[in-house]
């Protein structure tokens, strides 16, 4: 089996621009690792090669100053024949860029917001230690077996105190970049959460949020056209994102996770419509009511593009339960799900 160092590699598990990650065991520790491996590639120019050997030290160090339960956990940093290298937790999962391919492109919004929260803490978190991302992205978002979810790839961090407005460069991902970013402001807090916003709305709609020509491009999209509206998906929700996706930096939400929030309020208040049921639209199944599963008779149609609305035991005498939780539908009505009391 071939060696780096201490370190015994499994598999490789994946390739960047600038390195490879691997699947390894520890031999000093006998624990497996993720290993990140910067792989000088010949074409690089010397400029080249000096910047990305700086990016690389860049995530090892604002990787190894954060210390939260949904930021991956570095365990070693160092070099090996001048190869430099970091050592990471190994997270079996997939990447929300992979789920998203897996299920169609998009999710229900409660299990969008499932994965967002985390993510908005993490960098919440980030940014109360002085430290940007930069490139959230789904491709750097892990989503382990249990559900637990991991932000990753500090690699173009950026201390909220250093100013890039000198610089000629942008570091990213162009379809993920903030307005500010490409126009080489100072970086703040904002440039993430208007990346989760793009994330959330491609979550939600399978789409990008930005209408582009090709003559155009990403750039001029993200710098001046709204976002289209979300088909088929309330103007609540619609609002929530727009509003994580406002040009100017001061006119977005106070920190990622009030984002995150203001979302899963406008999900969990959507208007659920159907039609009038018959026989053959009825089956059982346990479904999402408010926050809390309870099993019930579900009212489907043929067609339906909105959630499924609740039959109760018996019919009551009005459409709609005094706590609105659950609704018997006999006619076309609006059901609006709220919580249980007591009840997140």
């Amino acid at each position: 089996m071939e060696q780096f160092g201490k370190y015994e590699i499994i598999r490789e598990l994946g390739r960047g621009g600038m390195g490879v990650v691997f699947h390894v065991r520890d031999t000093d520790l006998g624990r497996e690792v993720a290993l990140k491996v910067m792989k000088p590639d010949s074409s690089w120019t010397e400029q080249e090669s000096t910047e990305f050997r700086r990016r690389f030290e860049i995530e090892a160090r604002a990787t190894a100053a954060l210390d939260h339960f949904n930021i991956v956990t570095l365990f070693d940093r160092g070099e090996v024949n001048g190869v430099p290298f970091m050592a990471m937790a190994f997270v079996e999962g997939e990447t929300l860029e992979a789920l998203l391919k897996r299920r169609g492109g998009t999710l229900p919004v409660d299990e969008a917001v499932r994965i967002l929260r985390p993510i908005g803490r993490a960098l919440d978190y980030a940014h109360s230690r002085n430290v940007i991302h930069r490139d959230i992205k789904p491709a750097n978002i892990m989503i382990r077996h249990d559900g637990h979810v991991l932000v990753m790839d500090f690699g173009i961090a950026k201390a909220a105190h250093v100013d890039t407005r000198n610089s000629s460069k942008l570091f990213g991902s162009p379809r993920y970049m903030a307005p500010e970013q490409l126009r080489f402001e100072k970086p703040g807090k904002a440039i993430d959460q208007w990346s989760l916003g793009v994330m959330a709305y491609e979550m939600l709609s399978g789409a990008w949020p930005f209408p582009e020509s090709p003559e155009e491009g990403p750039y001029y999209a993200i710098l001046n056209s709204p976002p289209a509206v979300m088909a088929g998906l309330p103007d609540e929700l619609n609002e929530a994102v727009g509003k994580a996706l406002e040009k100017r930096a001061e006119a977005r939400y106070g920190s990622c996770s009030a984002f995150v929030e203001a979302l899963a309020a406008a999900g969990a208040a959507r208007p659920v419509w159907v039609e009038a049921p018959t026989a053959q639209m009825l089956r059982d199944a346990t479904v999402p009511v408010g926050n809390a599963p309870r099993t019930a008779t579900v009212v489907q149609s043929p067609g339906m593009v909105r959630p499924p609305v609740v039959k109760t035991p018996s019919p009551p005498d009005s459409p709609v339960v005094p706590d609105r939780s659950t609704a018997f539908v006999t006619a076309p009505v609006r059901v609006v799900p709220t919580p249980p009391a007591g009840g997140r």
